[in-house]
């Protein structure tokens, strides 16, 4: 008897380990979602003109000088009416007014109480107006918009480095990074506790060409939006849990990870996604995945070809478009940031400016030669939705 009873705890025990491994994986890599935004890549490109989607587009030269001469563009964050700048290089978040016009630069690296060690990522705190800024290993230290030093949040050692955050809200900090299994933590300041999410095979990162870019952004306060650059998935971080916001389906060319065996060498890996037989059948590297009151905005390679697509899918209709060209000869934006009535794009050379516009949206739109010189630091791009 005392045998039998033995064997069903034991069965028991095992039934309750076996839920809740199950709803572990759930809640960290749920792919189950609501809003679901199917496209079809097979059909012809949409050949629209640039103005069925933009009212204009203007020039913003970032000024150069001694004080402002940027070595890259790490990230650009645009709030009213600053174009906020981080290069990592050089440990700096300039700052531009709308224009262009240099206003002041953020700059204080080094070893006391008030500097920070490294500059990894940063954003804009809305509710409190000031700037936060990541540190790897030291934390995320706060100042606001005259950059005088506010506080720090110290972060455990056990989930340092940190390589990118997002503000969710007052508490609490979404922290990425690329060396742990968990690549987001949920930190709350105030208790000092930490909530795992969203496991990742290792390889992905380490070994896999996959790793690529990804989202982690601000969306609104009490949220922050995350995808990879490999998944089809945007999901929505709140202070509690990271869920599906919406998926893209592009049916028999969806990718899942899963499909790749673990454990490669990086020239087995490197082989498997480079191969034209790999690209003909995945939609797996995007360059965008946004949205705003009014669209989704996505941007990604497919087929061998390396052909670069954008789908601007309507939320009021559930209809999207798919660009590789306007009529006018020019291309979409690459790697484009959205905000509301915006989309913003980086010119690092003549190039690409070529790529974007041509002399009649120049004549069109009033643009210059003198608004396309620019000395050393690039120029951003400023397309106007139209609001429909």
């Amino acid at each position: 008897m005392k045998h039998r009873i033995n064997i069903l705890l034991f069965l028991f025990i095992g039934f309750i380990n076996f839920c809740c491994s199950n709803k572990k994986k759930e809640i960290f890599n749920n792919e189950n979602c609501d809003t679901i935004l199917p496209i079809n890549v097979e059909l012809d490109d949409d050949l629209i003109s640039f103005y069925d989607i933009f009212d204009s587009i203007s020039i913003i030269k970032l000024e150069t000088s001694k004080e402002s001469l940027i070595n890259s563009i790490d990230k650009i964050l645009f709030n009213k009416d600053t174009v906020f700048v981080m290069d990592k290089k050089q440990g700096c978040i300039f700052l531009f007014n709308s224009n262009g016009k240099y206003i002041n630069k953020l700059s204080q690296q080094g070893n006391g109480p008030e500097e920070y060690f490294d500059l990894t990522d940063f954003t804009l705190n809305q509710k409190s107006n000031c700037i936060e800024l990541l540190s790897a290993y030291r934390g995320i230290y706060c100042f606001d918009m005259d950059l005088k030093f506010i506080n720090k949040v110290t972060l455990p050692d056990k989930i340092i480095p940190v390589h990118n955050f997002a503000i969710i809200d007052d508490n609490t900090r979404a922290l990425y990074n690329t060396v742990r299994e968990n690549r987001i933590e949920l930190f709350n300041i105030n208790s000092k506790t930490i909530k795992y999410f969203f496991k990742v095979p290792l390889y992905i990162y380490r070994e896999a060409s996959l790793g690529g870019s990804f989202t982690l952004e601000n969306k609104e306060y009490g949220k922050a939006i995350f995808t990879q650059s490999f998944s089809n998935i945007v999901y929505s971080i709140t202070n509690s849990k990271i869920v599906p916001l919406y998926k893209l389906d592009f049916n028999k060319y969806n990718f899942n990870i899963n499909d790749i065996k673990p454990n490669l060498s990086q020239n087995e890996y490197d082989n498997i996604i480079r191969s034209s037989s790999f690209k003909d059948k995945h939609v797996y590297h995007f360059t965008a995945n946004d949205y705003n009151s009014s669209i989704y905005l996505t941007q990604f390679s497919f087929s061998s070809k390396n052909e670069l697509f954008t789908i601007i899918y309507n939320k009021s209709n559930n209809k999207y478009i798919k660009i590789k060209k306007f009529k006018e000869g020019v291309f979409f934006p690459y790697y484009p940031i959205l905000t509301e009535d915006n989309i913003y794009a980086i010119a690092n050379d003549t190039l690409v400016l070529n790529a974007y516009i041509n002399s009649k949206i120049k004549e069109y739109n009033l643009i210059t030669k003198n608004d396309l010189d620019h000395d050393m630091n690039p120029i951003v791009l400023k397309y106007k939705l139209k609001k429909h």
